[in-house]
């Protein structure tokens, strides 16, 4: 369950704070990250947001999903590769898997089906599946995200480089199960 969240037929909603639901991170050189709590017992999560970037393009920013399982998985718009990306680091490929460029001023729904019973990462943009492959875990501690720069070379503060998430919801089961 999402600390300070709100439980319902499953379903777990991040509370009306607007700086939760629909919060705009910036480019800062320090990290600008937010973290939910999850519980490790649940089964299968169902993630779904959407994001869109400002000035992310040809960046030194890049904006990540991390999921603790208690090893870091993360999915990412990257804005030196100018991309979405997944990486899992322990017991995955350890390569980055690029998925389709993103444009900046774009709105992208994004929906993450994570199922650790079966063993299975599925992530979807616009509706169309983009990823799948194994999580390699079991469970699930914490869900992030966060804004930093993705290269040491990054000097300064880049405030007008954001990325938006609005529509944040996580269920502990897909839809239409039960």
């Amino acid at each position: 369950m999402i600390v300070g969240g709100e439980v319902a037929a499953s379903v777990v909603v991040v509370p009306g704070d607007l700086s939760v639901i629909n919060r705009v991170y910036h480019g800062l050189l320090a990290y600008n990250q937010s973290a939910y709590a999850l519980d490790p017992t649940v089964s299968e999560y169902y993630i779904s947001y959407t994001i869109n970037a400002k000035e992310l393009l040809n960046s030194d920013y890049a904006f990540t999903m991390l999921i603790d399982t208690p090893e870091v998985r993360t999915f990412s718009l990257h804005g030196g590769g100018n991309d979405f990306s997944v990486f899992i680091p322990f017991g995955g490929s350890g390569v980055i898997n690029n998925l389709p460029s993103f444009a900046d001023d774009q709105d992208y729904e994004i929906e993450h089906f994570i199922d650790f019973q079966n063993d299975s990462w599925s992530i979807n943009i616009d509706g169309v599946e983009r990823y799948r492959s194994s999580i390699n875990a079991s469970s699930a501690e914490n869900l992030r995200f966060s804004m930093s720069p993705w290269t040491a070379t990054a000097d300064a503060d880049a405030p007008d480089t954001t990325v938006e998430i609005s529509n944040f919801v996580i269920h502990e089961s897909f839809p239409g199960a039960n």
